[in-house]
């Protein structure tokens, strides 16, 4: 295995650019940015599985106080995605992950974002961390994932109660989803 090769002068400047423009201040404090190619933050959390079967794009690390509150992972691959997906979600299992769902009523008639691409949402009660998985099929065929671990939010969704029946005295629209290849953009 050889080396990463020096950062040239350019390379650092446009890292630090870009982790200047995506950091954001927040009502608990700074929250700063920082990229990584081809590789992940050397203190990335042991409870974020990065699936091994698909090559490491970067990463983006979000800090606040020097502490993680989130790690973004690009991934690319050739494996099918409903095959990725299925073995990643045996994976997070075996590890402490809990798939969590959004309670089944939801009001508004259209839901216009969370159906995308093949997306799954995970948390993890002990570590109090929630991985958002988004995984697409890319240019040639590849497999695109996109893994948004998260520690910040995490408590609010762990705490949640987790999907029940329906109340039998509401009458609910059936959830109502835009035909494939129609941009739907909804409004509050």
């Amino acid at each position: 295995m050889s080396a990463p090769a020096p950062e040239t002068e350019r390379e650092h400047r446009l890292r630090e650019l870009a982790g200047r423009l995506l950091a954001h201040p927040g009502p608990d404090g700074k929250t700063t940015a920082e990229l990584f190619l081809a590789e992940l933050p050397p203190d990335t959390p042991v409870d974020l599985i990065v699936p091994k079967e698909l090559d490491l794009v970067g990463s983006l690390a979000r800090r606040r106080d020097g502490q993680i509150t989130g790690v973004e992972v690009i991934l690319d691959g050739t494996k099918a995605i409903l095959e990725f997906l299925a073995a990643y979600d045996r994976e997070l299992l075996s590890h402490g992950w809990r798939r969590w769902e959004h309670p089944r009523w939801q009001p508004g008639g259209f839901d216009a974002g969370s159906h995308v691409g093949p997306t799954a949402i995970f948390v993890n009660d002990a570590a109090v961390s929630a991985l958002w998985i988004d995984a697409r099929e890319g240019e040639g065929g590849r497999t695109q994932v996109g893994l948004r671990y998260d520690r910040e939010n995490a408590a609010h969704m762990v705490n949640m109660p987790r999907p029940g029946p329906e109340p039998l005295d509401r009458d609910v629209l059936p959830e109502l989803r835009p035909p494939r290849g129609v941009k739907l953009q909804s409004q509050g």
